[in-house]
């Protein structure tokens, strides 16, 4: 008969090793999930000639390097079509009949950061189509985050608003659905 202490160290020995190829295993899905996510949001942008990472170029003022929301309008505002990837919150039907999405993003450009830099809150009209391709999505889906290509038509900030109070910049943007498809 073995000693009591070699079995338990052999079966935490066991343990700890299976849970870093867990660990492992679970590490190498999300690096090709994000992976087939880039190339995915690079093909849908391509696509419809949409600018994207246009976060990315967004001006930084004063010491604490902040993003007005004048910065994010102008950005969101240019002719060409824009890649978003965000978050779905809601389908309603809008008071003009149509059908809309409501999607989420904050954006940090410093991901060790907390807060982000500003939040999009998007209004995108769908068409009727568009609408039941997501209403049709399967309910195990993990992911709520989709790559969305639109056309801006509007964007208010949360300052405009005297009763909103914002740590951080809302944007509420107003838009015409031209593509979007769902991210692992």
């Amino acid at each position: 008969m073995k000693p009591l202490w070699l079995v338990f160290f052999l079966l935490a020995a066991g343990c700890s090793d299976n849970s870093d190829n867990t660990q492992q295993s679970t590490n190498d899905v999300e690096s090709a999930n994000e992976s087939a996510n880039k190339q995915i949001e690079t093909l849908l942008a391509a696509r419809y000639s949409a600018v994207s990472n246009w976060e990315k170029n967004l001006s930084r003022h004063d010491a604490t390097s902040a993003v007005f929301s004048i910065d994010v309008q102008k950005a969101l505002t240019s002719a060409s079509p824009i890649l978003f990837t965000a978050h779905l919150h809601d389908v309603a039907v809008g008071t003009n009949g149509m059908p809309y999405a409501e999607f989420t993003q904050r954006y940090n450009r410093d991901k060790s950061a907390t807060d982000p830099d500003f939040e999009l809150i998007l209004s995108i009209q769908l068409t009727d189509e568009q609408a039941q391709k997501i209403l049709n999505t399967p309910k195990d889906v993990f992911s709520d985050e989709f790559a969305v290509v639109s056309k801006i038509s509007k964007i208010e900030s949360s300052a405009q608003y005297a009763d909103v109070n914002d740590d951080w910049p809302t944007l509420y943007v107003d838009g015409k659905c031209v593509d979007f498809t769902l991210l692992k």
